[in-house]
């Protein structure tokens, strides 16, 4: 996944420049005008009228984008959560046999993607992760770190938990051994 510029684009930039200038203009017309006691006062309220529709144009036009920008930012973020999830339970709920290339590659892309969109207490878990040996442990010891990571996630994609209970989340993936885990690799 490739993050995309949240930077505007030339074409961008110049009808930003062009609504500036035309508002500055606008503004710099009517403000002479409205000062002028030889307009009428039904010229003056027009004027007055005119800012505000450009300048409502200009705000909903703004906001619009920001909601577009922040839509396109949240379906990465949960395109980078979802893999990080499956990384964890690849990494909690495979045997350590079974660890392999794919394997590592998806736990650097997960580290990469926690880097890029995550907040500090889930770059903390990442970082407490690599402390331990993850593909070691055991049920009891793998699903506190995956309910850990899990509300992480789950905060700060906006939902609310408080009523989840403990290990709610984590116990929908508990096996009672470790091949009870679907292969990943071999989903279509």
């Amino acid at each position: 996944m490739q993050p995309t510029s949240n930077r505007p684009k030339v074409g961008e930039w110049t009808t930003i420049l062009i609504l500036a200038a035309a508002v500055a203009v606008t503004t710099l017309y009517a403000v002479i005008l409205l000062i002028d006691n030889g307009v009428s006062d039904d010229i003056k309220a027009l004027i007055v009228v005119l800012i505000g529709v450009v300048s409502a144009a200009i705000l909903q036009h703004t906001l619009t984008k920001r909601r577009e920008l922040a839509a396109g930012q949240l379906a990465q973020k949960r395109a980078a959560y979802e893999q990080m999830i499956e990384t964890a339970l690849d990494i909690f709920f495979r045997s350590p046999e079974e660890t392999s290339t794919h394997q590592r590659e998806a736990l650097f892309r997960s580290k990469v993607n926690a880097a890029i969109w995550a907040d500090r207490d889930l770059l903390m878990w990442w970082s407490r992760l690599n402390e331990i040996d993850a593909a070691s442990l055991r049920n009891e010891e793998a699903l506190p770190l995956l309910e850990e990571l899990l509300g992480l996630i789950r905060r700060e994609l906006g939902k609310k938990d408080s009523t989840l209970q403990n290990r709610e989340l984590a116990s929908m993936f508990a096996t009672s051994d470790r091949q009870g885990r679907p292969n990943l690799d071999e989903r279509g």
